[in-house]
């Protein structure tokens, strides 16, 4: 047989496929041999996807995991805050120290530890929340840069009006029996 009938049978095949969604039956694919073509028999494919159930599942499942993970995405965020504003204040308080040795006086700005901070243009606080030790819930740090107080007569740096130390998780309370 020529390939030029062979590919007319198939196309005869192709011809009788409903393409409408209802499958093919077995009564229009020829058997090998049948009208004079030797076709070997096509194989029947029944609708291929997932079903609206699976789908569903699916969604809900990765929804759920979303909900477990939304919250540990957010305190990672808010932990890695609060360290970079521990940081950049522990930095800022070394910096007030070296201008004090170096200068015999107090900055009266932060400008003035321009010479005594790494990439002293970009050290601002981050943008989002941040713990505080001895509250519940964490703060919003919304201050546009880092400034210098006088905390216990000293000159301290500060972000919100809190020193490094203020930041951090909640401080433990004390076992009981401790020192007195």
């Amino acid at each position: 047989m020529s390939k030029a009938s062979s590919i007319r049978n198939v196309l005869k095949v192709l011809g009788r496929l409903d393409f409408l969604g209802r499958g093919v039956s077995r009564a229009n694919v020829p058997e090998r041999g049948a009208g004079g073509g030797e076709c070997s028999k096509i194989p029947i494919h029944s609708q291929e996807g997932f079903s609206l159930l699976a789908v569903l599942i699916a969604v809900m499942i990765v929804g759920i995991m979303a909900s477990v993970a939304v919250p540990k995405f957010s305190a990672a965020i808010t932990t890695a805050n609060t360290a970079k504003v521990q940081s950049d204040l522990t930095n800022i308080d070394a910096a007030i120290t070296m201008y004090k040795l170096d200068t015999g006086k107090n900055p009266s700005s932060i400008e003035n530890l321009s010479g005594y901070l790494t990439d002293y243009e970009n050290i601002k606080p981050p943008q989002g929340n941040c713990y505080v030790r001895n509250q519940e819930e964490p703060i919003t740090v919304s201050a546009a840069a880092y400034g210098i107080e006088v905390k216990d007569s000293e000159y301290r740096a500060v972000c919100e009006g809190r020193t490094a130390g203020e930041f951090g998780k909640k401080a433990a309370t004390a076992a009981a029996g401790g020192n007195t």
